[in-house]
């Protein structure tokens, strides 16, 4: 029945000298996003992107699915076509509230003239669409607080006429920010942090740092893949580098105090996340610390460890609580998938008594004594990236 999806964004539209820039980009996500589905055309309108559809099966369920988890849109809006004349803008509206299953009782018009050529202004269009909705369908107005917001763009070739609105993530488009590399566990917050960046424009590319002499290869990171392409949804194919640990992690074990350990294995982590981000061409890394939350996250630690980092460190999560963090993640689908069992390297011969307030001239002279240089140029060389593709998009 709809004719074509309008789909709006805030933030880009404050971008001002970029503005085209950021809109280029996610049109380009938006047509990534919708392969699967068939449309007719896809461009931009006077600071809106509109899809037409090719035909009349459409599966709105199928576009929303998409849409709604592209960031850079604000909304977005099923709509009917209508001709630039009142005749077909009337008929329209009436389509469009037969169609909205709320079965309100009240409703206000909301015109729009994007293009002022339009002989009827917005305020006339509202007052003569409104009389002839109360007539023909026996609603009452109401400007505050109406059940049915019926929306009319008066665009140069056509027009819009819409009554809902659909939330999508907001933020800007993948891409329009560079490149990070997060460096994701089997845990809640990791993949939490890499999806936060994403919605400010960031392309993220995966670490994962895995123990298998111990432990085995966790069924090839069958948990950690599942979490990438439940992100991947929201970025597209997304790179995910598995870093086998358990050399270095046993290098350190050997000769350093066990209570400095944590410490140690996270600045070594961040030694080879250095080159990752160096070949991918990335300007930072994506951590999902939150302060305090566990013995690593302290200030003294966080300044520890954040030291061996070559590029900037962005804690998207640093000022959240655990229930925060549990929202988003149910929100964006990983909550239920880091929560299946998996072992997770920090795990191995954790300390009972972990540093909390650690000193890096100390911490520099226990990495001395290590001889964890020619460990990490092999681990280095061999590394390889997986591509990770959404899986049941939409």
């Amino acid at each position: 029945m709809y004719g074509s999806v309008v789909v709006k964004y805030e933030e880009i539209s404050l971008k001002k000298g970029k503005r085209a820039f950021f809109e280029r980009i996610l049109l380009e996500n938006i047509k990534k996003a919708l392969e699967p589905l068939k449309y007719e055309n896809i461009k931009k309108e006077y600071g809106r992107i509109v899809i037409e559809f090719d035909d009349t099966d459409v599966s709105e369920k199928d576009f929303a699915g998409f849409l709604e988890k592209v960031p850079g849109i604000s909304n977005f809006s099923f709509v009917l076509n209508a001709d630039r004349n009142m005749i077909s803008i009337r008929e329209k509206v009436l389509e469009a509230i037969d169609a909205d299953n709320r079965n309100g009782k009240t409703f206000k018009i909301q015109a729009k003239r994007i293009d002022k050529s339009f002989g009827v202004k917005s305020m006339d269009m509202n007052a003569e669409i409104g009389e002839f909705v109360m007539k023909e369908r026996g609603l009452a107005v109401d400007v505050k607080n109406p059940d049915l917001r019926i929306r009319i763009d008066i665009l140069r070739e056509r027009c819009l006429i819409y009554t809902g609105k659909a939330k999508g993530v907001g933020g800007l488009p993948v891409g329009s920010s560079g490149k990070l590399v997060s460096m994701i566990s089997g845990g809640i917050d990791s993949p939490v942090a890499g999806f936060m960046m994403a919605k400010r424009g960031a392309k993220v590319i995966f670490a994962h740092f895995q123990n298998m002499a111990e432990y085995g290869e966790n069924k090839n990171c069958e948990k950690i893949e599942k979490l990438v392409s439940q992100i991947a949804k929201f970025q597209g194919e997304s790179r995910l580098y598995v870093v086998p640990f358990e050399k270095v992690q046993e290098e350190v074990l050997s000769k350093a105090p066990h209570k400095q350990s944590m410490l140690l294995f996270k600045r070594a982590m961040f030694r080879i996340v250095n080159e990752i981000a160096r070949r991918e061409g990335a300007k930072g890394f994506v951590m999902g610390d939150s302060l305090s939350q566990v013995a690593s996250q302290t200030l003294e630690n966080a300044n520890v460890i954040y030291d061996a980092a070559e590029f900037p460190v962005f804690s998207p999560l640093i000022g959240m609580n655990k229930t925060e963090i549990i929202e988003i993640a149910r929100k964006i689908g990983t909550f239920d998938i880091s929560s299946e069992p998996y072992y997770d390297c920090f795990l191995y011969k954790l300390p009972k008594h972990p540093e909390t307030k650690a000193d890096l001239e100390d911490i520099e002279k226990m990495e001395e004594k290590l001889d964890l240089n020619p460990i990490i140029s092999g681990i280095i060389a061999d590394l390889q990236p997986l591509l990770i593709r959404p899986v049941m998009r939409g």
